[in-house]
Parts: structure tokens; sequence; C-alpha cells
């Protein structure tokens, strides 16, 4: 039961597959079983949530009242993203954050899944060098009067395309 479950172990526990076998260690396992490191038949399936980390605060009505009430701002959930087999549990990282607004609640704005491709919801805001590609193949650079597009691999053009008349 949930209340013999503990929801959270920090340990520094050393397996085989641990590379960091000296340093403690935040591990949210998942598992159908109710004791710890238990694993029980059957894989973690596609999208099931492994664990979420939240951060949460209190609303503020500036008057003292009892309206005011903790909700979540922002939450880092890990999961599946497709099925666990045997060797392998490919993961997925959902980063999500609530806007300013009433009764908000936390929209996913970052996503990187098993591949490693990292899909933004919104726009996407770099301070410096954006690098696209393997080894920055392709860079964007602001300056105060230019942008400037460039790319390293040879052979290669830059494309703009624009969508006239429609959506």
């Amino acid at each position: 039961s949930d209340a013999t479950r503990p929801m959270i172990a920090i340990s520094s526990f050393s397996d085989a597959n641990d590379a960091y076998t000296s340093a403690p260690v935040l591990k949210l396992q998942k598992s159908a079983h109710d004791t710890v490191n238990t694993v029980q038949a059957g894989n973690t399936v596609a999208g099931e949530i492994l664990g979420r980390i939240e951060g949460w605060g209190v609303t503020n009505d500036d008057g003292g009242s009892s309206d005011d009430v903790a909700k979540v701002g922002a939450y880092i959930e890990f999961a599946n993203d497709a099925a666990s087999r045997e060797g392998s549990v490919p993961g997925k990282i959902v980063f999500a954050t609530s806007a300013n607004t009433d009764d908000q609640i936390p929209t996913v704005r970052l996503t990187i899944d098993d591949d490693g491709l990292a899909s933004f919801t919104g726009a996407a805001s770099v301070a410096g060098i954006l690098s696209v590609g393997a080894g920055g193949e392709f860079t964007v650079t602001e300056s105060s009067d230019d942008i400037t597009l460039k790319n390293s691999v040879s052979n290669k053009d830059i494309l703009f395309n624009v969508n006239v008349g429609g959506s």
C-alpha cells in the first residue's frame, strides 16, 4: 500500500549498471510492487510515468483570506517513451510550467525523447549562438545590427521556405 511504500529513496547504492558508485542518487523507480528495488514480472509500458518532481507555491489574494491555496507551478516528469524490453527502458523527460494567468495548470514546454530530440512548445530564446546539427553544422548568431546564418558543411545550401497564402 502507499502508506508503507517509500515515495523517494536517496541512497549511495551500487550495482553493475551504476557509473556513480560513490555519489548519492535520487532514484525514482516505477514498479507495480510495494517493496523498493523489487521487480515484478511485466515491463513498464509506453507513456507510463516513471517519476515526477513538482514545484509548488501558494496563491495570494493580498487580503490574507482563506482563498489562498497551494498550487503546482512547474514539474519535471520522467516517462517511458516506448515499451520497456530486455536491457532497455526508453525514456523521455518532460518540462512543464504555469503561465501567469488565473487557475493555470502547468503546460508542457519542452520534451526530450528517447532519441535525444527536443521539442519546444512556444518560442525558444537563445542568448549567444544557436547551433543545430552534430558539431554545430548550422549556426545562427545575432549582433547589434545583423543576424548571421552560417553553414559549416561544404556543398550544403541554406534554404528559406515561404508559405504564401496559407496559414
